[in-house]
């Protein structure tokens, strides 16, 4: 299994990390939260491929 790494950004003087979303992602498979996403691993949703439109990383919806 290939292992993702969360994404980082980095601005003129910060770097940020961008959360996994596992309490998410956790919640989903609970049924807690619905989610419909379309997404790059490791963020929740149904996986797209490395190079459909890499600088969006996840874009969907919650239902909670």
């Amino acid at each position: 299994m290939k292992k993702h790494l969360p994404a980082i950004f980095q601005d003129e003087d910060q770097i940020y990390v961008a959360d996994t979303c596992e309490e998410l992602k956790q919640s989903s498979l609970n049924q807690d939260v619905h989610v419909r996403a379309w997404s790059h691993p490791p963020y929740p949703g149904k996986e797209v491929d490395d190079n459909y439109i890499p600088e969006i990383r996840s874009i969907g919806l919650w239902d909670i």
